[in-house]
Order: structure tokens, then C-alpha cells, then sequence
């Protein structure tokens, strides 16, 4: 299968319409989740070192960037001056607050599931070159090397170019996977998930080689982890997931 190579872009708009219906949606979906607390598993989605910035540094910016836009977004009403301070507000507001905090506290946290990056609308995005030769993604190839503390180095490679770690044209690793606890000596250990869908964590990672950290309060435990290759432009030609791997945490 050959394979046109080409970047990635963020899914995040560049035209300033646009740009600013994103940020409201983005507003709004990560004050829901700081209400609500905890994700799933229990774990808070934001550390507090999040929260803070969050509500210092980051929600004031946004704040900021919607009264300038105000006067611009209605057109024929706006002047030149307003429409400079605008621009000049929004490229230093990309460069110094929302990227910067978007990527630390939303692109690789595990408590959001690919559903929950797509509807933020962070997702990297394909361009228009597509893959050459046809539409089914391969299985992905996987090896997890222990870093200590429970951390692993996890590589992720394709059949077709097994010399390196890279991804297919237009797709990230996502995984899936459940910690459980082991039995007492003599005791039957509790058959694995038959796949996925029946793991209650999910992740997802713009690397093809990344480390990741399963916590350290983990350790001792069995991991059960899945992994395909997800399309993030058209999810539905994602790859197949691989076997169950098993993984005594440590």
C-alpha cells in the first residue's frame, strides 16, 4: 500500500468565524466537564495545576478575545483598528495560552475519550492527500517497554514499514484497556475482556512512539490493553484492533 506523505493539521479553524463558533463550544464543553468533576474512572479530568490556570489565565483570555470580536464580527460596522487588535489578540492568545494549555491538559489526557476530543474539536486532521491503494488500514504493531513506576514506552509500527516507529497517513494509536487486581495464590484470575468494548479506559495519542503512565498505585496489577490504528477523518475505515495484550504492571 504506498502512501502519500504529508502532514498534519489541527482541526482547530484558522478563519476568524469560525475560529470564534470552535471557541464557545470549547468554553462551554470544558466548564461542563470542570462541574462535573471526575471522569468515569473516578480520576478528576483537570489536576488543579488545570484548574487554575484555567480560571486565571486561560477563561480571562477567552473572555478578552470575545469582546474584541464583538465589534468585528458584524460586518460593514467595524473599523481597521478594530479588526488589527483583534487579529493581533487572537495570534497571541493561540500562541502563548490556548495552544500551550490545550495540549497539556486536553490532547494527552487519558480521562477523554476519542468521542470526547472529537466533539472538543482537537482531534488532528488529515489533509486532502489520502492514502494510495486502498482503504483498509492494517493491524498495528505494538511493544510496551517498562520505564519503571508503572510508566511504559509504548511503540506502535505498521507490517509494511516495521523498521520505525510511524503511523499510517491520517491516523493516530488509540487504545483501550482495564487494570484489575490479582487474585490470591490458588485462585482462578478472571478470564480477560473478550475485547474493547469492555475496557473502561480510553486513550489516544498523536505519537507513534510515546511514553505513558498507567499510575504508579497500580502496580502488582494485571493490565488487559488493546490498540488500533484510528482514522481521525473518517472513523468508521479505522483498523482493526489487535489481540488482547497482557501486562503485569510494575
Amino acid at each position: 500500500m504506498g502512501l502519500i506523505k504529508r502532514k498534519t493539521k489541527t482541526s482547530i479553524p484558522t478563519s476568524n468565524h469560525p475560529f470564534m463558533t470552535w471557541l464557545a463550544n470549547f468554553l462551554a464543553q470544558i466548564n461542563a466537564f470542570i462541574a462535573t468533576g471526575n471522569a468515569p474512572d473516578g480520576f478528576p479530568y483537570f489536576s488543579l495545576r488545570a484548574l487554575n490556570s484555567w480560571a486565571n489565565k486561560v477563561a480571562p483570555g477567552i473572555a478578552d478575545l470575545q469582546s474584541k470580536w464583538t465589534p468585528v464580527s458584524v460586518k460593514g460596522t467595524h473599523t481597521s483598528v478594530q479588526t488589527t487588535a483583534f487579529n493581533n489578540a487572537k495570534k497571541l492568545f493561540l500562541k502563548n495560552i490556548l495552544r500551550p494549555w490545550n495540549k497539556e491538559n486536553v490532547l494527552y489526557n487519558s480521562a477523554f475519550t476519542v468521542t470526547n476530543h472529537g466533539n472538543l474539536g482537537v482531534l488532528p486532521v488529515a489533509s486532502t492527500a489520502r492514502t494510495v491503494g486502498g482503504n483498509a488500514l492494517e493491524q498495528i504493531i505494538v511493544s510496551l517497554t517498562p520505564k519503571g513506576s508503572c510508566t511504559y514506552l509504548i511503540g506502535c509500527k505498521t507490517s509494511h514499514d516495521a523498521t520505525k516507529h510511524s503511523s499510517p497517513d491520517g491516523c493516530i494509536p488509540q487504545f483501550s484497556w482495564d487494570i484489575v487486581d490479582r487474585v490470591a495464590a490458588g485462585t482462578a484470575q478472571p478470564a480477560p475482556p473478550v475485547g474493547p468494548e469492555d475496557c473502561p479506559f480510553q486513550g489516544i495519542e498523536t505519537h507513534a512512539l510515546f511514553p505513558y503512565d498507567f499510575k504508579l498505585e497500580n502496580a502488582g496489577k494485571i493490565m488487559y490493553i488493546f490498540f488500533r490504528w484510528y482514522d481521525v477523518v473518517h472513523p468508521d475505515k479505522s483498523g482493526p484492533w489487535c489481540n488482547c495484550i497482557t501486562i503485569n504492571l510494575a
